[in-house]
């Protein structure tokens, strides 16, 4: 868990949990501000250590065989317990993403992660989060320089994941995290392997990487169009980032095969990013959105 004097200010933002930091780490400085009741510092006691049991994370290779050109993917598994929710790569209107730093032998290269398609999360006072629940599994490229490789010395990669776990209250945790790359192949575990597999389903892909693309991207003066013909289902996920919609909460998401989003007070020269979830003719499929900037005012 990180520290109350590294994180006081994500604490004062969220729950009871925030109430008993913000006190603690102001009161030497203003001793007049009122005690915290005992039921609140054991309620704020409990919520944090739940909070602690209710994510676990580990890293695990899909492949590791550590010899030149091997191409690798590091897995960043994260189980989250029922009722608690993590953060995509753009949190919304609350919350924090889930941030990875990587520590790893010179010669090694990780690449930025692929992030799986979240869940929209529409919180009292009309706030919109896209978030995971359950599990997740971050998937990061990963290559071996042929030096590297050639040597006998073991390739050891750390990390240090730090989140905001949410239920009715959000708490900061991190965790450090280490693996040892084997010389030789291991096969996944069918475990293992399914989450793999499952991250990858949900990752968006490109219309490059589409024989036939179904998506339309258009606009309509600063209003974007995001189009598939016979869609039932239309999702909108944007990237983080100065371009964001404006109507994201009421038309983000829609039973048809047409989405419209105002992007009327966005910046201007900003590209559009992010992601299109489709559900057409009894399948889920998720599309890479890279929309031009947002257009100038006429």
């Amino acid at each position: 868990m990180m520290t109350f004097s590294s994180s006081s200010l994500w604490f004062c933002l969220f729950g009871a949990v925030g109430m008993v930091a913000c006190a603690s780490s102001a009161g030497a400085q203003s001793p007049s501000l009122p005690e915290v009741a005992p039921s609140m510092t054991r309620r704020a006691s409990n919520t944090a250590e739940e909070a602690e049991r209710a994510v676990q994370a580990r890293l695990f290779v899909e492949s590791a065989p550590v010899a030149p050109g091997s191409p690798l993917t590091l897995a960043l598994h994260f189980e989250i317990a029922p009722g608690w929710n993590l953060y995509w790569r753009n949190s919304g209107d609350s919350g924090l993403p889930i941030t990875v730093k990587f520590e790893a032998p010179q010669g090694v290269t990780i690449g930025e992660a692929r992030w799986p398609t979240p869940e929209r999360h529409i919180l009292p006072g009309d706030l919109l989060d896209y978030a995971y629940t359950r599990r997740v599994t971050l998937l990061f490229p990963m290559s071996i320089d042929p030096a590297a490789a050639a040597t006998s010395t073991p390739v050891t990669i750390k990390a240090n994941a730090k989140w905001l776990v949410c239920k009715e209250a959000c708490v900061p945790g991190e965790r450090a995290l280490e693996i040892t790359l084997p010389s030789t192949i291991e096969p996944l575990s069918s475990r293992d392997a399914e989450l793999i597999a499952s991250a990858r389903a949900t990752l968006p892909r490109s219309a490059a990487d589409q024989t036939s693309p179904i998506v339309g991207v258009a606009w309509s003066g600063r209003a974007l169009q995001l189009s598939c013909t016979g869609a039932d289902e239309l999702i909108f996920f944007p990237y983080e980032g100065d371009a964001q919609p404006d109507d994201a909460l009421q038309n983000g998401h829609v039973f048809r095969d047409r989405l419209s989003l105002s992007y009327a007070s966005a910046e201007t020269g900003a590209p559009v990013l992010g992601v299109l979830q489709v559900k057409r003719l009894g399948q889920t499929t998720y599309h890479l959105i890279e929309a031009p900037p947002v257009p100038k005012e006429p």
